[in-house]
């Protein structure tokens, strides 16, 4: 899963060019728009998993927030928390909640 995670910062122009779309506020295609899941999916979902572990004693303090600490560049990226609000409903609540959360905090150091 890491490396999956790891691979979806690899270059790609179009890649590149859906995160400007998106950003300019222009509408995605249906392709742009799976492209944009498969570059956030594996990352939150390896969040999740750590989110879940955390929830039932199975992972340290020292790792969840290693984990939320990482997931803080996300709650500053516009094009990202575009997705995010597209995309909340599709993660259990309580780490749904987390991640609001997160953003809040980067909000309010703004």
């Amino acid at each position: 899963m890491i490396i999956q995670v790891n691979s979806i910062a690899l270059p790609s122009d179009i890649l590149h060019e859906t995160l400007s779309k998106l950003g300019a506020g222009e509408t995605l295609t249906r392709t742009e728009q799976r492209l944009l899941d498969n570059r956030w999916n594996p990352y939150l979902n390896y969040a999740e998993n750590n989110h879940f572990q955390y929830q039932l004693g199975l992972l340290s303090e020292e790792q969840w927030l290693s984990t939320r600490n990482n997931m803080r560049g996300r709650a500053r990226d516009p094009v990202f928390l575009e997705w995010w609000e597209g995309n909340r409903a599709s993660w259990r609540e309580s780490f749904a909640q987390a991640v609001d959360e997160l953003i809040e905090e980067e909000r309010a150091k703004q």
